[in-house]
Order: structure tokens, then C-alpha cells, then sequence
């Protein structure tokens, strides 16, 4: 007999075992592994844009405060000035 994929000589040619790696496809460990790196890098993103959203809120607060200040002064104010 031929020995297999698994080197085990009593399994039949054709088949190959749960698990082995099959030339030129990814696994399935390396695909899950995979898809934490990214999901993992997303996340930190994801953290460093809404602290840079908070910095830029803090650092023009002022600015803010006085534009909508402005959008909801009523009109007639508005024209006396």
C-alpha cells in the first residue's frame, strides 16, 4: 500500500485527513487568525479616532459654544444688532 496524506499506509490514497493542509489553501486557524489581527487593529482605530474627536472637541469648545449660540438666537435679536 501507498502511504497517505497522513503517512498512515492502511487509509485509502484518495483521502485526506480532517485538518490536513491542503497545498496552495489557507486553513482554517490561519483564516480565524486572520480575521482577529484585522478585527483587533479596527478596534484600535476605531479608540484612536474618537479620542482625536474628544481632543478636537475640547480644544474648540469655545468656538462651538459660540456657533450654536448664534444658530439659536432668536431672528429678531438678531436684526436689532
Amino acid at each position: 500500500m501507498m502511504p497517505t496524506a497522513s503517512g498512515n499506509p492502511t487509509e485509502s490514497p484518495g483521502r485526506i485527513r480532517p485538518g490536513a493542509e491542503v497545498a496552495g489553501a489557507p486553513t482554517v486557524a490561519r483564516r480565524r487568525t486572520l480575521w482577529m489581527v484585522i478585527k483587533v487593529i479596527e478596534l484600535r482605530l476605531r479608540f484612536i479616532a474618537l479620542m482625536v474627536a474628544t481632543g478636537l472637541v475640547f480644544a474648540w469648545w469655545d468656538d462651538l459654544g459660540s456657533r450654536y449660540e448664534k444658530w439659536v438666537r432668536p431672528a429678531a435679536e438678531w436684526q436689532l444688532r
